[in-house]
């Protein structure tokens, strides 16, 4: 280690002087933010957690005239109280009346040890072409990359379903849903699903959609045997297949890559051969996390 003649003699004087070589602690200026400052922004944070630093100011200001900070100091003191920016997670809405049977669906599921091993989970999601990653890399100094995107994108519907002995084929189809297309739908994907996969005994469920409640197919569901298994209301994190589309979106995206409509539904159909029974199997056991956190939240979104 290099050390000057001047520094030498500065520790040595030092050390004659204090009887050591530890730097002494430094001044430093008095806190601007009092205690009452602090739980003032606290407050603010849990009424509103939308305040941005110059509103929060002017709350700050408004409520102690001569107080006189920087925006600087109010993002600190937010930060050292915990607060930090983040994006908002998406959670459905729920009215009142449907959380109450949520929770009760939920107690009794649990109160009920429901293991769902005949339970057939479907719905239907709407995939666009998005051949792209939402992340990509570039150089520290080049502009961010360009990368087409349609204005209107071609769009493909897909109908779905798993359970705990494998996946109902998938479906595709374009155009707008209605009752008699979706009991097609039924026809083409359910039907022989049950007949070869759940001769015994089997439960399907679908969400509260009108075209799954309408008169005409709930005519069909009793003409086919179809036992219809009702769950809640407002209640996509309840129906493990809403993660299914979500990794499915995910492989297409930053996997798969479709370019036209054509690659899209090979892209799906190729995600849909991956769903094997173990795979459905884990899907289907995340309810087992879900039903205790919507208990817990008292029947509103579990965030899930």
């Amino acid at each position: 280690m290099h050390i000057s003649k001047t520094s030498l003699c500065l520790l040595l004087k030092k050390y004659r002087e204090t009887g050591n070589v530890v730097d002494r602690p430094r001044a430093r200026a008095p806190k601007k933010l009092t205690d009452a400052h602090y739980v003032f922004i606290d407050n603010a944070l849990e009424s509103d957690d939308e305040l941005t630093t110059r509103k929060l100011h002017h709350l700050l200001v408004e409520k102690f005239p001569d107080l006189n900070v920087s925006h600087s100091t109010i993002k600190r003191a937010r930060r050292e109280l915990g607060w930090v920016s983040s994006r908002p997670k998406y959670c459905q809405m729920i009215r009142e009346n449907n959380k109450e049977k949520r929770l009760d669906w939920c107690r009794k599921m649990l109160r009920d040890k429901e293991r769902f091993d005949n339970v057939i989970w479907t719905d239907e999601s709407s995939v666009m072409l998005d051949p792209y990653s939402r992340r990509c890399y570039r150089k520290i100094g080049e502009p961010r990359k360009l990368k087409p995107r349609a204005k209107h994108p071609a769009k493909v519907h897909v109908w779905g379903g798993i359970s705990p002995r494998r996946a109902t084929p998938v479906v595709l189809f374009t155009g707008i849903m209605t009752s008699t297309k979706y009991v097609r739908i039924l026809e083409a994907g359910l039907i022989p699903f049950i007949n070869e996969v759940f001769p015994d005994s089997h439960r399907f469920q679908q969400d509260n959609d009108p075209k799954h409640c309408s008169k005409y197919t709930r005519k069909k569901l009793v003409e086919y045997s179809i036992n219809w298994w009702p769950t809640p209301a407002e209640s996509p994190d309840c129906n493990p297949i809403e993660n299914v589309w979500a990794s499915m979106k995910a492989f297409l995206r930053n996997e798969y890559k479709p370019h036209n409509l054509e690659s899209l539904k090979d892209g799906i159909r190729a995600f849909w051969k991956t769903l094997t029974p173990e795979k459905c199997q884990r899907y289907i056991n995340h309810m087992h996390t879900v039903i205790p956190k919507v208990i817990e939240k008292e029947g509103a979104a579990s965030g899930y």
